[in-house]
């Protein structure tokens, strides 16, 4: 029969502290990790805060945009409910097409908000009526939150339409936080 040293059990003893060690730490790493899921939303825009337009001169049909607007948006995950959003974006068109990029901060009804970049294309058509309408898309990335959506990622795509009545959008994202 094999006797153990107290020096083996030591060693014996050290070597399950670390393999323990080793997998509390992957059990906490996993436990801080949130499931995936899909979130969809729609949005409506509510008034315009701020909206500066200016033409480079390169060409009459080019116009730059800068501005601040409100959203209002109701999502399909109770997790999220609904939200203000304040927009700042950027576009750059040609006769109304273009591209489009900025920034949201959404401001939930718990006092939660999360921050999101995003960016796209538009393209405006004039209709046989003489009115016109800009459809557009592009893609959104959480870049952080505040309270439960302090570790949130993900991304999505977004697609809407503007027309004289105002903006409408739907929107797609898969989100961990």
């Amino acid at each position: 029969m094999k006797t153990f040293t107290t020096a083996s059990s030591f060693k014996v003893l050290m070597a399950v502290a670390v393999v323990l060690f080793i997998l509390g730490i992957a059990m906490i790493d996993s436990a801080g990790a949130g499931e995936k899921k899909t979130v969809t939303y729609t949005k409506t825009s509510t008034r315009d805060i701020s909206r500066n337009d200016v033409s480079p001169g390169d060409n009459p049909k080019h116009k730059m945009t800068q501005r601040v607007r409100i959203d209002v948006i109701k999502y399909s995950d109770p997790d999220f409910g609904s939200s203000e959003d304040w927009v700042y974006g950027q576009s750059d068109s040609y006769a109304g097409t273009g591209a489009h990029r900025g920034y949201t901060i959404s401001n939930y009804e718990n006092g939660d908000q999360t921050y999101q970049k995003w960016e796209g294309t538009h393209k405006t058509t004039i209709k046989e009526s003489g009115g016109w309408e800009s459809k557009y898309e592009g893609t959104y990335e959480f870049l952080s939150g505040t309270g439960k959506f302090e570790n949130i990622k993900g991304n999505g795509v977004y697609r809407g339409t503007i027309t004289p009545k105002g903006l409408t959008e739907e929107g797609e994202a898969t989100v961990e936080y």
